[in-house]
């Protein structure tokens, strides 16, 4: 018996194959600039407004947006990976470049709030080669270490981050109000 046509494979990078349409990089910038701002406001005077990739030099908002619509990431991961970073104040995490606080805990909260996972390389692609393989990994360990691997979520809290953080923004089909 025959079922239908078959879906195309998703795409290595498209970390997220069950939206129903691909959430373009605009659609994501005004979260990603959100999540900017929530950076800066954890970390004032460490987050910069540029970055480099490659030879190229970019707004940090502008590729935090291409990681996110590389990964098509729902909000409530994005407010799970936030989630994280604000729990990494209380236990004397290093400082790291912005970039790369935000892939791995965007691929922790992944990890752990889908139903899904995704190889290193992936993130790693999907952020542009900014944190190679072998640093998502380290980064990733510390964080654990960091956080006592304790990485569970209170959804209601991750209701109010994302509340908090994005207010009545939507990306594609999902808002918070």
């Amino acid at each position: 018996m025959t079922r239908g046509p078959q879906a195309p494979a998703p795409h290595p990078t498209r970390l997220v194959a069950s939206r129903p349409a691909h959430v373009a990089i605009e659609e994501y910038l005004p979260a990603a600039v959100a999540c900017v701002k929530f950076l800066r406001g954890l970390f004032p005077g460490a987050v910069p407004d540029d970055i480099q990739i490659r030879r190229e030099v970019v707004r940090l908002y502008t590729w935090v947006a291409e990681l996110f619509s590389r990964t098509q990431i729902r909000f409530y991961v994005i407010s799970g990976a936030l989630d994280l970073i604000m729990r990494l104040e209380v236990c004397d995490f290093p400082a790291l470049p912005p970039h790369e606080l935000l892939t791995v805990a965007c691929m922790l909260a992944h990890k752990y709030l889908e139903d899904t996972t995704y190889r290193i390389e992936a993130w790693s692609t999907a952020g542009q080669d900014m944190v190679p393989k072998d640093r998502v990994v380290q980064l990733e360990k510390a964080m654990l270490e960091c956080l006592e691997w304790d990485v569970n979520f209170d959804f209601r809290s991750l209701r109010e981050i994302g509340r908090r953080v994005f207010g009545n923004l939507c990306v594609g089909n999902e808002c918070f109000f």
